[in-house]
């Protein structure tokens, strides 16, 4: 379909992100649901108090006013050392 608007690139562009729920007690399901109703989204693991959840950033930062007990993150890769020996010449 493409991009019309420069906020409808933004939209489309995908990442992955972790939220951190920062309140008192169990995450609240309601949240989790709202969270997972984004347009696009896809939660990819949940664990107690955090999701990784792939989505449009924008649709899932335009939703984070409403979620003032959640943090949001970019998720970080760091590449692992080739452990494999080498040979010496």
């Amino acid at each position: 379909m493409g991009c019309q608007t420069d906020v409808d690139c933004e939209n489309e562009l995908i990442g992955r992100y972790i939220l951190r729920f920062r309140g008192v007690g169990a995450t609240p399901a309601e949240d989790v649901r709202l969270i997972r109703s984004v347009h696009g989204a896809r939660v990819i693991d949940q664990s107690d108090r955090t999701l990784l959840v792939e989505a449009p950033d924008g649709e899932l930062r335009r939703l984070m006013p409403n979620l003032s007990r959640w943090v949001i993150g970019d998720e970080n890769s760091v590449p692992l050392p080739d452990a494999r020996p080498k040979p010496s010449h």
